[in-house]
């Protein structure tokens, strides 16, 4: 807490849209078409790329958890802290 991130704009999009809707689950088709302002290719896996990145930055909640939640088969949640 309390700490400057560095986000590329992509990242900073993905995590606006993620905490635009806090703690429910986000689809990776949502998430492209409201963070990176196009569909979802097939076989485009640059979405979970950046949530790796973003993940890396941000850290972990005291319990341990990441705050980028993977919901399997649905898509991905930020928790709130």
């Amino acid at each position: 807490m309390g700490q400057v991130l560095k986000l590329t704009a992509t990242e900073f999009n993905l995590l606006f849209v993620l905490v635009l809707h806090s703690g429910k689950t986000v689809s990776k088709s949502q998430l492209s078409l409201e963070a990176l302002h196009k569909p979802l290719n097939k076989f485009d896996r640059s979405i979970e790329v950046h949530i790796h990145r973003l993940r890396l930055k941000l850290g972990f909640q005291n319990d341990g958890k990441p705050v980028i939640q993977t919901i399997h088969k649905q898509g991905f949640q930020f928790l709130i802290y």
